[in-house]
C-alpha cells in the first residue's frame, strides 16, 4: 500500500504485503511490511490460496498503518492507484478489492499500477538521494 502526492493531490496504492507512502517528489513518508515468511517455509513455497487468506487477513490493517504513518486519511486522497500485474491473481484480488471498497467510497479514480514496477521506489528508503529516472534490477 503506497500513499502518494502531487502538491494537490494524494494517491493510496494498496498492495497487500508491501504498503508505503510517497508524496509527489517521490520522498517515501511511510512504509508498512506484512510478512509471509512463515507462511513461505510452512510451503516450502507460496500456496496461493494460502497467500490470498493470509492477504485478506492483513490489507485493512496495513492500509490503515500506511496512512497513519503518513499522518493522512482516506477523506485526503484524490485516487486509488492497485497493483494490477503481473503476480498472483488470488493475491492482486484482495488489493483490488480494497481499492474498489476505497474508492467507491470516497468516489475516487482507479489507477492500475505494474505489480514489480511498484517494487522500484522502495530502492529510495536506502539510497535517499536516489531521484528519477533511475534504473532498478528486480529479480523475483
Amino acid at each position: 500500500m503506497a500513499v502518494s502526492s502531487t502538491p494537490s493531490r494524494l494517491y493510496l496504492l494498496p498492495r497487500p504485503s508491501l504498503p508505503y507512502a510517497v508524496r509527489g517528489n517521490a520522498e517515501i513518508l511511510s512504509q508498512v511490511v506484512s510478512s509471509q515468511a512463515d507462511l513461505l517455509a510452512q510451503y516450502v513455497g507460496v500456496a496461493p490460496k494460502m497467500a490470498e487468506e493470509a492477504h485478506s487477513r492483513v490489507i485493512d490493517q496495513v492500509v490503515q498503518e500506511a496512512l497513519d504513518q503518513a499522518n493522512v486519511s482516506e477523506t485526503d486522497l484524490s485516487a486509488v492507484a492497485v497493483t494490477i500485474g503481473p503476480s498472483l491473481s488470488l493475491c492482486l484480488r484482495v488489493g483490488v478489492q480494497k481499492a474498489r471498497k476505497t474508492a467507491g467510497r470516497f468516489n475516487l479514480p482507479i489507477i492500475g499500477v505494474h505489480h514489480v514496477e511498484a517494487h522500484t521506489p522502495v530502492a529510495r528508503l536506502i539510497e535517499r538521494k536516489l531521484q528519477f529516472p533511475f534504473m532498478a534490477l528486480l529479480i523475483s
